[in-house]
């Protein structure tokens, strides 16, 4: 890919992929490319992303598997002469806050129960949610995001769950009043 956006004409041959005169217009804006994020949550994606990415954003981890994915990141990544920090580590997930942890786990119960049902094998699928996820009151919320902070994560996407249009409001107020300021 990074030579398809780098050359007029790229041609490539290799084990499991080919390609001749292959071309992209217009060019990307960024240079020498755009970032090449890897995703995947397993070891393997890890490892890929530590050998060849500009960034790594895995599926639904805990802070403890954060940190052995980041590990494992960190170690390929110098096995392959590249500096880690230069290497941006993020997480997608669903979150909710709210006054109380109570109140932040019932916005987040419905759609955590379906989004993790998939998941439903000999595990617990809802306590596999909430060990993945950012929910609860404000303290709960800085907690959980210090606890992916310190595993090595870098970047936050966050899907806030809402029941309604009000439900957003609020919790977008607290963001923005009680959480963002403290990470400024």
């Amino acid at each position: 890919m990074k030579a398809i956006w780098t050359q007029p004409a790229a041609s490539y041959q290799g084990k499991f992929i080919g390609f001749k005169d292959a071309e992209i217009f217009p060019k990307p804006v960024q240079k020498p490319h755009p970032p090449v994020w890897v995703g995947g949550w397993m070891k393997l994606a890890a490892k890929r992303a530590g050998k060849y990415g500009e960034g790594w954003i895995p599926g639904w981890l805990s802070p403890k598997e954060m940190k052995v994915g980041c590990d494992i990141l960190a170690e390929t990544a110098r096995e392959n002469g590249r500096d880690p920090s230069k290497i941006t580590v993020a997480v997608e997930k669903l979150a909710t806050i709210a006054k109380t942890r109570d109140e932040g786990l019932n916005l987040a119960t419905p759609t955590l129960k379906a989004s993790s049902e998939s998941y439903e094998r000999d595990i617990d699928s809802m306590q596999f949610a909430l060990d993945r996820h950012i929910f609860g009151s404000v303290d709960d919320v800085r907690r959980r995001i210090d606890e992916f902070i310190e595993a090595g994560v870098q970047h936050f996407e966050l899907k806030i769950i809402y029941p309604t249009m009000d439900s957003l409001i609020k919790q977008m107020t607290i963001w923005s009043e009680e959480i963002l300021p403290h990470y400024d």
